[in-house]
Order: structure tokens, then C-alpha cells, then sequence
């Protein structure tokens, strides 16, 4: 959600003055799903190693148990303003690199737009639709798999059996 607004944001806010909204949303858009599931998977992993050793210790997608194997809410809450935290961090340098490199992309967008410069009702559906929903399935995808709990495998039999159950699955 807070990708979301800012990508609208930024689009008014940049592409309004040179008719170029549909252009920064849709880079917006590739650049959190390709460079900016990088940078939070970075973020994640630095924030996780330097609260290891802390009271705060960090273990993305592990709520705790309590006696009755509910999660602990405190954990959930902690855990969810750290990815926001992540979230923002990641889009701010996302939208510094777009807008440092707007330039090339629009040379490249053109030979993709350049078909549908007839139709700007077809065009807008593309880019407000069509892209969105293919970037956003796999932003989701990628994103559940870096924040959902790793379960610690201890023993190399153990180890081997969990990759087989992964092969099996996929």
C-alpha cells in the first residue's frame, strides 16, 4: 500500500509537467519489483544480523509462541513496522535511481509505446493495469519468500530431507 500511493505520487508530482505520468508510474512500478525486492532484501538482512544479539532479536516471519501456540501480537507489530521501515527506506532510493535514470528509460518505453501512441485509452491500461498486476504477483510472490519464517535445520539428514520436500512441492 505504501508502494502504491507513492508511485501515484511520484507520477503526478514528476510526469504531470511533461505529460510523462503513465511513464514514472510504470517505472516506479519495475523498479520495486526488480531493483527495490533487492534493496529490501538487503535492508531485511542487515536489520536481522544487527539485532541478532539484542533484546530485539529479529527473525522475520517468527511471532514467538505463547502457551496456548498463539502468535504474539508484539512480535507481529515489531516485525510489521520494520518492513514498513524497510519499505520506505527501499522506495526512497528506488525513486532517487528513477529519477536519475528516467532518461534512458523513456528512450526504451518509446520503441515499447510507440504502437500504442493511436490508442492513449489502451495505453493507460497497460500501464495502470496489465503491468501493475503481472509486477505486483511477482513483487508478492518474492517478498512473502524473503519475510515468511526459515525453519532452522540442524542435522545434514534433516537438511536433505527438507530439499527433497522442496523439490517435491515445486
Amino acid at each position: 500500500v505504501t508502494q502504491h500511493f507513492t508511485n501515484i505520487f511520484v507520477a503526478e508530482r514528476l510526469g504531470t509537467a511533461n505529460g510523462l505520468s503513465c511513464e514514472w508510474y510504470l517505472y516506479n512500478i519495475l523498479s520495486d519489483a526488480t531493483i527495490g525486492i533487492f534493496i529490501s532484501w538487503l535492508l531485511l538482512r542487515l536489520i536481522s544480523h544487527l539485532l541478532a544479539d539484542t533484546a530485539l532479536e529479529y527473525n522475520s516471519g517468527d511471532y514467538g509462541q505463547n502457551k496456548d501456540n498463539s502468535w504474539r501480537f508484539k512480535k507481529f507489530i515489531l516485525q510489521l513496522v520494520w518492513w514498513n521501515l524497510i519499505v520506505i527506506i527501499t522506495k526512497i532510493i528506488c525513486i532517487i535511481f528513477c529519477y536519475h535514470t528516467f532518461v534512458y528509460f523513456q528512450i526504451a518505453l518509446g520503441f515499447f509505446f510507440k504502437p500504442l501512441s493511436y490508442n492513449p485509452k489502451l495505453k493507460l491500461v497497460i500501464v495502470m493495469i496489465g503491468c501493475p498486476v503481472l509486477f505486483n504477483l511477482m513483487q508478492f510472490w518474492l517478498i512473502d519468500n524473503i519475510i515468511k519464517r526459515k525453519e532452522n535445520i540442524q542435522s545434514e539428514s534433516d537438511r536433505s530431507l527438507y530439499e527433497e520436500s522442496c523439490i517435491v512441492e515445486n
